[in-house]
This record gives C-alpha cells, sequence and structure tokens, in this order.
C-alpha cells in the first residue's frame, strides 16, 4: 500500500469516526430540541383551549351528567383532534377530578404526580416523559397545566398523557435528513480533501521523479567521465567497460534479476576498471608479457578503484563490491583477497564479462579470440576461474551477446602465446 493510499484510508477512518461522533451529538440536540419546543407548543396550545372552554364555575362540582359531561368533550374537541392524548383529566384546586377521557375517574382523588400538580396550582406548567407502556405503546409526556382566569388566579389543572408516537416519527425523519446532510457532507469535504492531497502526492512524486532524474542523469555523467579517463589511458581497452557492462547486463538478464538489479549492476561493470587510473601507463599499455613487480600493480587495481568510491555514501555497496572482487576466483587464486564465498553475485558476473570481452577483443599482448575461442577458454576455466551459474547464463544468451555487443563480427584466431591479464 502506497503512503498517499494509507493516508486516504486512515483519514478517511478519522472522517467516520468525526461523522459519527458529530452525528450522534446533532442527532440527540435535535431530538432534545424538537421535545422541547413540541412540549412548549403543546403546553401553550393545551392551556389556550382549555381557558377558552372551561370557566372556573364549571369545575365547582365533578361532571358527571351526560349532557354536561359530552358538552366539555365538545368543548375540547380540538385538542382531542390535534393532539395524540390517551388520558385527559380537568382538576379543580383541591386536587378532585372533574372531568376525564376516563369517566370512572371522575370524582376521585387521582394518584397523581404531587409535585407536577402542585406546582401547576402555583401557576407553573411541569412536563414529564414517561417511558413506553402497555397502556400507551411508546413513550409519553405527562403535562401538568394551570387554567387562569381574567385575574390570573389559577382555578383549575388539566393533566393530560400525550404519546410521543407522532413526534417520534417527526424526530427519526429529521435525524435522518440530519445524518443525510452530514454524511453528505463528510464525503464532499473527504473528497476536496483527497484531491488537495492526491494532486500535492503527485507534485511531490513528480518533483522528486525529476529530481532523482537530474541525479541519476549527473550520476551517470560522473560515470561515463570516469570510463572515458580510464579508456584515454590505453587505446587498446577504449569501450572495453562499456562492453562489459552490456554483456553483464545481458548475464544479469538472463539470471532473473530486476531492473533495479540491472541498473546497478550496469553502473559497477562499467567501473570495474576505474583503478586503472591509477595504474601507470607503462604498465597498462605495456605490449609484452608483465614482470612479476608490474603483475602486482596491475593487480592493485580493484583495490585502486574502492578508495576511490569508498568514501562516497551514495555508492551503492554492490557497486563497490563488483570494483574491489570482480578478480577473485572460486579456485582461491585470485586477487585481491584470494577469497570466494563472500563474493557477490554482481562481481562474479563481472569477472566473466571482463574476461570474455578481454578475449573478444585486440590487446598490446595479441588479437583478439574469435567466438569459439572465447568460449572455449571460458568453459575450461569453469569452476576455478568463473562461476559456473554465470557461465551457463552467458551461454544462453550467446548469441545476443555476440549481436548485440560485437555485431555478430567473426574474428580470426589470433592468439599468441603471451598469456592474458585482463
Amino acid at each position: 500500500m502506497t503512503l498517499l493510499q494509507r493516508f486516504s484510508l486512515y483519514s478517511f477512518i478519522v472522517m467516520v469516526a468525526l461523522a459519527a461522533i458529530l452525528g450522534s451529538i446533532i442527532s440527540y440536540g435535535l431530538m432534545a430540541h424538537l421535545l422541547e419546543v413540541y412540549k412548549n407548543d403543546t403546553a401553550r396550545f393545551l392551556q389556550s383551549e382549555g381557558e377558552e372552554n372551561i370557566q372556573p364555575e364549571a369545575l365547582r362540582a365533578p361532571i358527571t351528567d351526560d349532557l354536561r359531561y359530552t358538552a366539555v368533550g365538545k368543548a375540547l374537541h380540538v385538542v382531542q383532534e390535534t393532539m395524540p392524548f390517551y388520558r385527559l383529566n380537568i382538576y379543580n384546586r383541591q386536587g378532585i377530578i372533574i372531568w376525564s377521557t376516563d369517566r370512572a375517574l371522575i370524582g376521585r382523588r387521582e394518584d397523581h404526580d404531587k409535585e407536577g400538580f402542585d406546582r401547576a396550582v402555583a401557576g407553573a406548567t411541569s412536563v414529564y416523559l414517561k417511558k413506553k407502556t402497555a397502556e400507551q405503546g411508546a413513550d409519553a409526556f405527562e403535562m401538568f397545566v394551570p387554567l387562569r382566569d381574567s385575574n390570573g388566579a389559577v382555578y383549575g389543572v388539566i393533566e393530560m398523557y400525550e404519546s410521543l408516537a407522532q413526534i417520534e416519527e417527526i424526530i427519526r425523519a429529521a435525524q435522518v435528513r440530519a445524518w443525510a446532510v452530514i454524511v453528505l457532507t463528510f464525503l464532499i469535504l473527504y473528497a476536496i480533501f483527497y484531491k488537495i492531497v492526491a494532486d500535492a502526492s503527485r507534485l511531490i512524486q513528480r518533483q522528486h521523479r525529476e529530481l532523482e532524474e537530474a541525479r541519476h542523469a549527473r550520476y551517470t555523467e560522473i560515470i561515463e567521465a570516469l570510463v572515458s579517463a580510464i579508456d584515454a589511458k590505453d587505446e587498446y581497452t577504449r569501450g572495453h567497460s562499456t562492453r562489459v557492462a552490456a554483456v553483464a547486463v545481458h548475464i544479469g538478464r538472463a539470471m532473473g534479476l530486476s531492473e533495479e538489479e540491472l541498473e546497478t549492476l550496469h553502473y559497477g561493470a562499467l567501473l570495474h576498471d576505474v583503478g586503472k587510473i591509477g595504474i601507470p601507463d607503462a604498465v597498462l599499455g605495456k605490449p609484452g608479457r608483465l614482470t612479476p613487480e608490474e603483475m602486482d600493480t596491475m593487480r592493485s587495481h580493484p583495490a585502486i578503484g574502492m578508495r576511490i568510491f569508498q568514501r562516497l555514501k551514495s555508492m551503492p555497496e554492490e557497486v563497490l563490491q563488483t570494483i574491489g572482487a570482480h578478480h577473485e576466483r572460486p579456485d582461491g587464486r585470485g586477487y585481491p583477497s584470494g577469497g570466494w564465498d563472500g563474493v557477490h553475485l554482481f562481481a562474479r558476473i563481472v569477472s566473466v564479462a571482463d574476461a570474455y570481452d578481454a578475449m573478444r577483443s585486440d590487446r598490446p599482448y595479441r588479437k583478439a579470440l574469435t567466438r569459439e575461442e572465447a568460449l572455449a577458454e571460458i568453459r575450461r576455466c569453469t569452476g576455478a576461474q568463473f562461476d559456473p551459474e554465470v557461465v551457463r547464463a552467458l551461454l544462453s544468451v550467446i548469441d545476443e551477446v555476440e549481436f548485440e555487443v560485437y555485431g555478430g563480427r567473426a574474428l580470426a584466431s589470433h592468439s599468441s602465446g603471451n598469456g592474458m591479464h585482463w
């Protein structure tokens, strides 16, 4: 998962969490607000209708006869049609039920909420939330509303149990709309935020890619300059490093190396002989066999190359190992260390590519070998001088190597007895 994908996922989770928290807060607040508004509006409406239709003299005694009972019911028909109540009691100041939707309660002192009744007698409206019961089928408001005469004196109390089923539907609908708005808002914000971050990420990636390309170009230029410097010291080896790099990449690809690994191998192969900058021209370009002292001097070029680059922190370790170990051998007769087990694969590949190109090219001490002669020498030294696995890879791509690196040329044999010190 890329950094942008992880950031997008985490930010989405955070936004979902924030939306859930905000939605819960708003949903609860909306419910509380709507209940409060509904409660106050209901209480005012009930008080207004009660004071308009129920006069003080009507509450002097319980209304038990059918005519008067029906008359009060008709007077309160607007309340009955407007509000989903399931019980309504009208009390006088003494707490006696004068009229009720349940006629069996008329004339009794109902076991009502004493605090609510007392507050209503004192002139204050009280509203209590009652949990769902079998009778009401939903949560309900229990309201105690005072009835006042023209002088403001309380002459009675209306107690009403109103089901919240209707307002609960309104609240649920409002909450759904609120949640939809919140979700849509957060989705839009996330889309905008994601676009900003994605655009910034693409910009950063493009700038990083441009910087890497510029660094890569400078890196390549430096390497090519060093290779040119090596070539300038010896006309016979001009182009040798470039050809070795091409052969090495063919071998590496046959061995299944990744493109990134092939690029590093290519750099290592280009620089494998960079230490020859420190070899005297008299030794480097000598046309005959080298003396033991001159051979020791020539064999110091891997160590010189290592010293040139080992302080460069940006130089890949594989390149350093290729420079320093491309003349090591499986039989332990290589240089500079004479070891083999720790030799990196890139150095083993370059060892074969270096030897093959040396044999396929003219040198001061001999003419180039033919393809068959060079391969015969490679096979003869396999296991002693060369890694068998690398040799097998070379043989599998030798036609491509010859065509692309050496132009398909078939050189005649001009080998001599001078020996080869590639």
